[in-house]
């Protein structure tokens, strides 16, 4: 049995497999190309901090390969209504519409990413303000975080990425 996991083990190791979400130089060097489209609010400046801060942590400065155009929509719904008509609990649902293009403007991957947030709605308007606001913070980091990968993969499938890069 020992001898089987050992030749398992030893199979697996040279085979050049290497993790999808590990964070790697070349990972980063070929996010780094990506150019992120316009900025039309200034709450989507937030988004675009989050979204240099998932592609582009260590802020490596490269030709720009590749262009990202996201539009952003939320919209909340009431979930908790008490009986005198106050407002308790509510849902918010961000929706990020995105297309990765090359610079002769072809579409690379486009798709749609969907974050779903709780948050709490008191008597205090101005804590309330903030509870949704805090919320939709949450929502656009967690639709940076999963923009991710979908952008590797579709520059992995296009062969737009060289292996050589990725297993720096």
């Amino acid at each position: 049995m020992k001898h089987i996991a050992l030749i398992i083990l030893l199979l697996l190791a040279s085979c050049s497999f290497t993790p999808l979400h590990k964070a790697t130089e070349g990972h980063y060097d070929i996010l780094s190309q990506i150019k992120l489209g316009s900025i039309i609010s200034s709450k989507d400046y937030i988004f675009r901090n989050y979204l240099i801060e998932e592609l582009n942590p260590n802020r490596i400065d490269s030709e720009q390969k590749f262009i990202l155009d996201i539009s952003v929509s939320n919209s909340t719904q009431d979930l908790l209504v008490q009986k005198d008509t106050t407002v308790s609990r509510s849902k918010m649902t961000v929706i990020a519409n995105y297309k990765l293009k090359d610079l002769k403007n072809k579409i690379i991957k486009s798709g749609e990413i969907k974050s779903t947030v709780g948050f709490e709605q008191n008597l205090s308007s101005y804590s309330s303000f903030t509870q949704e606001k805090e919320a939709y913070k949450n929502a656009l980091k967690d639709i940076a975080r999963s923009l991710k990968s979908p952008i590797i993969v579709s520059l992995l499938n296009k062969n737009l990425i060289i292996n050589e890069n990725i297993s720096k």
